[in-house]
């Protein structure tokens, strides 16, 4: 008996301690989220990002740090991201640069996408858009087509790098249509555009956000989208299909990714507040209005977006030739 009472004694003793030494697990978010934006600011990343964080932080009552860590064509960043600790408070957009072209890219990469990140929550996407200076005498893709034909390595593209999607995307074109065309590789968007601007080059496949002011103005002319329809921006622009170089779907899209082993519940509550924030009239208006396509998916509808895209830029990369160690 007495041992009994000596036992209950004891349980009750450590009973009264077990709160104290076990506080309850604090609600996620609890203290402000980092957003890696891989890329320089005031591109179509950085962009999305900045309408993200407000939106955001007026959701989940934390706020939404916006970290641009431009470097090695999206590979710090994005490295960082996949590095971190898993624990939702640091997230990083991406595109398929980073998530789908680099690892066909690049012989060796400090991260693996399909295995050190998880895919959140898709964003936008917006049309890439061929376009040439105006002083190019050609008034479609099929009149550019005979032109570079008539004189081959007469003309040439710029990119905003090496194994950049304009890039690519100009070396499936080429391909496609059997033309040369020289490449002029830039360092970043904006130094491509400015060239295309002074007539340095001839003609650049950029995303609609970057060019619909330009094209509206008359400094650069549109021939043809990449995407499977007509944008609805520019209605008066042609498809390549539409142009008669068939097989061209190429529309480049805009998402968050998290460290792999994240907790599916955070993943899950994360990708809810996105796809809501993103579905405010507001935010729909001012995509539309800067050229960005409103996109949504589930995580398991981004990963196999990222799957498949993987496999039609690898084809892209061997097309091109274009390796980078």
């Amino acid at each position: 008996m007495l041992i009994n009472r000596r036992v209950a004694i004891a349980l009750c003793g450590l009973s009264l301690l077990l709160p104290a030494q076990l506080p309850a697990q604090e609600a996620y978010p609890s203290k402000p989220i980092r957003l890696i934006v891989p890329y320089a600011p005031g591109g179509n990343s950085d962009t999305l990002a900045r309408i993200l964080s407000d939106k955001l932080a007026a959701r989940m009552g934390q706020p939404i740090v916006v970290d641009n860590r431009p470097s090695a064509g999206s590979i710090l960043g994005t490295d960082l991201a996949a590095k971190a600790p898993p624990d939702g408070y640091t997230l990083a957009m991406t595109d398929p640069g980073p998530m789908a072209i680099n690892a066909a890219l690049f012989r060796k990469l400090p991260y693996q996408p399909s295995k050190d990140l998880a895919p959140v929550a898709l964003l936008a996407s917006v049309q890439q858009v061929l376009v040439v200076h105006p002083s190019v005498p050609a008034r479609s893709m099929q009149e550019l087509v005979a032109l570079a034909k008539a004189k081959p390595g007469g003309l040439n593209y710029a990119s905003f790098g090496i194994g950049s999607i304009g890039h690519l995307a100009t070396e499936l074109i080429k391909r496609t249509a059997d033309i040369d065309l020289v490449h002029v590789p830039y360092k970043g968007t904006a130094q491509a555009t400015a060239a295309l601007l002074a007539g340095e080059v001839s003609a650049i496949v950029l995303g609609e956000p970057a060019v619909l002011g330009h094209i509206k103005a008359g400094r650069m002319r549109a021939l043809a989208t990449l995407g499977g329809k007509r944008s609805v921006s520019l209605p008066e622009v042609p498809t390549m299909a539409e142009s008669g170089i068939p097989g061209f779907d190429i529309t480049v899209w805009f998402g968050v990714v998290a460290p792999a082993r994240t907790p599916g519940e955070i993943i899950a509550k994360l990708a809810g507040e996105i796809s809501q924030a993103f579905a405010e009239p507001d935010v729909k208006e001012k995509l539309s209005n800067l050229g960005f396509e409103l996109r949504t998916g589930t995580p398991v509808q981004f990963k196999a977006l990222v799957e498949t895209e993987t496999r039609m830029w690898a084809a892209a990369v061997e097309a091109s030739g274009a390796r980078l160690d």
